[in-house]
């Protein structure tokens, strides 16, 4: 059964929907390759302070 799901895994398209990584480093997209992710939403959050 999990040489199936780690077939099925491999096989997939797998996205990574909520992605907030430091993209200036190279180690980010290794992790990625990785983890045999295909797809990414790169995620770019602010925090607004109040004034």
């Amino acid at each position: 059964m999990i040489k199936d799901a780690k077939k099925i895994y491999h096989e997939a398209i797998v996205i990574d929907g909520l992605n907030v990584s430091n993209w200036k480093s190279d180690s980010v997209f290794a992790r990625l390759r990785a983890g045999s992710i295909t797809a990414i939403n790169a995620t770019v959050a602010t925090r607004e302070y109040p004034t």
